[in-house]
């Protein structure tokens, strides 16, 4: 649940996609379609996204992984897909799941 209630405390929206089953196409369809502005995940998601063709996401402005080490070839690939680095987080990956706060923490905010 850490990745539940620390977006929530911190004053933002938590997006919860319930998929019956994994798919990287539906993660691109979804960080395209909703204004999400940051998005965790582990490293294999990210692995699996970049093998979807995909460019900028237009509301996405921070990635960040943890559970293990995104690989420098990935990081760049993703770099260069989005203009975005993956921000390495510590971490289990079973408490990264997969969440993506709508909009700014609160004190992010003027």
């Amino acid at each position: 649940m850490g990745t539940l209630f620390e977006p929530w405390t911190a004053g933002s929206t938590v997006f919860i996609h319930h998929l019956p089953q994994f798919d990287p196409k539906v993660i691109v369809e979804t960080l395209f379609k909703y204004p999400i502005t940051q998005y965790i995940t582990a490293p294999s998601v990210y692995r699996m996204i970049l093998q979807e063709n995909f460019g900028r996401f237009p509301t996405l402005e921070h990635c960040a992984a943890g559970g293990e080490a995104v690989l420098p070839e990935e990081q760049e690939k993703w770099r260069q897909r989005t203009g975005l680095l993956i921000h390495q987080v510590y971490g289990q990956s079973e408490t990264v799941g997969g969440w993506a706060p709508l909009g700014h923490p609160a004190q992010q905010r003027s």
